[in-house]
């Protein structure tokens, strides 16, 4: 059986709701093993993608002018380097000028740590130890993995269908032949939560994720809910632990930054604050004036 997903965003300027969703046509589509392969990031696009990445970070923080630091680093890396499922690769280990502390990995084998964490580091095992989990993230191709599968959603997105009221259903079930989705997203919130319940397929998943159209409430309908088996959740950070965000956050740069350092996406923002205005900005926010990012400028 083939399936659908339905995400339900809310698009400025444009419509209250918009969905799109893949309804697996794409074994239909010629030359399909062709199309997929095309999809897969090659060793030099990664290489390549990587250079745009570290060109990025080291044009944002500078890089540590100590060739002896650089030297020792370099050196502790390409051990751990070589012995890791991707020797071959032309393996880079910079230090960049900042007390931040962090270390990253960016595609096709640049490995960065600050020097705010070489700073924390008390000896050479410990530094092995970090560079081995950057030096892994590229060795399994976390970042490329991302980015290839992101690629082939987009792929088999079939269908967009826009709506500035909550009546997408006729054109959801027309495009899966009467059968609905299997999985839905929910960005906007209660003023579609009813219709997405109407969209969903036998054993359905309805998954809500935010609400920007600030209704926290809405109307379910129970008969829907039993007779299809349908499994209804929700997705927030506010409960979660400090080491679940972190792991979050770490994800967050791991498969999503490159992207920003690419081109590939571009955030949309609207004004940006000093650190110390941070009470001016959260004021700011709540007042819904923003169309895109308020932006945290910390202090250097």
């Amino acid at each position: 059986m083939k399936k659908a997903t339905l995400v339900v965003a809310l698009l400025l300027g444009a419509t209250p709701a918009f969905a799109q969703f893949g309804v697996g046509e794409i074994t239909k589509r010629a030359g399909q093993a062709q199309q997929l392969a095309e999809l897969s990031i090659s060793e030099k696009e990664e290489r390549d993608l990587g250079d745009r990445v570290s060109a990025t970070v080291r044009s944002e923080f500078g890089v540590v002018q100590d060739a002896a630091l650089t030297k020792y680093v370099s050196l502790v890396g390409n051990v751990l380097a070589k012995a890791s499922s991707r020797p071959d690769l032309k393996w880079e280990f910079i230090v960049l000028d900042t007390d931040g502390v962090n270390a990253f990995a960016a595609p096709g084998g640049i490995v960065h740590i600050t020097r705010g964490a070489l700073g924390l580091i008390k000896s050479e095992a410990e530094l092995a130890g970090v560079l081995a989990h950057e030096v892994e993230h590229v060795a399994q191709k976390h970042t490329v993995k991302s980015i290839e599968q992101s690629r082939k959603v987009k792929f088999g997105t079939d269908v967009a269908v826009g709506s500035r009221t909550a009546d997408f259903h006729a054109q959801v079930m027309d495009a899966t032949g009467g059968a609905g989705v299997n999985l839905v997203v929910n960005n906007v919130g209660g003023t579609v939560f009813a219709e997405c319940i109407k969209c969903m397929a036998y054993e359905g998943r309805l998954a809500t994720v935010g609400y920007l159209d600030h209704t926290m409430k809405a109307e379910i309908d129970l008969a829907a809910l039993h007779e299809k088996r349908l499994k209804l959740y929700g997705v927030s950070n506010k409960l979660r632990t400090a080491e679940q965000r972190k792991a979050t956050v770490d994800g967050m740069k791991r498969d999503f930054m490159p992207f920003f350092a690419s081109g590939k996406l571009k955030p949309l923002i609207h004004k940006v604050f000093p650190f110390d205005e941070l009470p001016k900005a959260k004021d700011y926010m709540e007042s819904d004036a923003a169309v895109g990012k308020i932006v945290i400028r910390m202090p250097n």
